[in-house]
This record gives C-alpha cells, sequence and structure tokens, in this order.
C-alpha cells in the first residue's frame, strides 16, 4: 500500500485520507451513532485492499470481541 502512488484509491495515503483529515476533509463518524458501523465498513474495505495486493485471501485484523471478553 505504501508503494502505490497517492492517486491510487488502495494506497495508504488514500486509506488514511479517508479516515482522517489529511487531505482537508474527514469521513470518519467520531462523536456521532454511526461511529461502530462506520468504522466496521472502514476496517471491511481496508481488509479487502489488502487481500487483494497481498493475495492471500484469508488476511484479517486481529478482531476483539468485547462481549465475548469483557474483562479485557
Amino acid at each position: 500500500m505504501q508503494a502505490l502512488p497517492s492517486s491510487d484509491p488502495r494506497s495508504w495515503n488514500a486509506q488514511a485520507a479517508i479516515h482522517g483529515t489529511a487531505r482537508g476533509f474527514n469521513f470518519c463518524q467520531h462523536r456521532t451513532d454511526h461511529f461502530f458501523s462506520w468504522h466496521r465498513a472502514y476496517v471491511v474495505h481496508f481488509e479487502r485492499i489488502c487481500r487483494s495486493l497481498t493475495g492471500d485471501a484469508s488476511f484479517a485484523l486481529p478482531y476483539w470481541n468485547w462481549n465475548q471478553n469483557p474483562q479485557v
């Protein structure tokens, strides 16, 4: 992802800009009712990019299910 040009929507910079304000906009839904659903969709999209670029169809980010392990 880091080797891709910033103009490529799969690039590290393009993905960071979706979540942050690096390019003057911020789609992130902090402090709204959409916080969890927005971030879940963002992570799914990010994982799909990683799967595509690595060729590893089983790639997934670690996930903590706080419902099953709340003491963590």
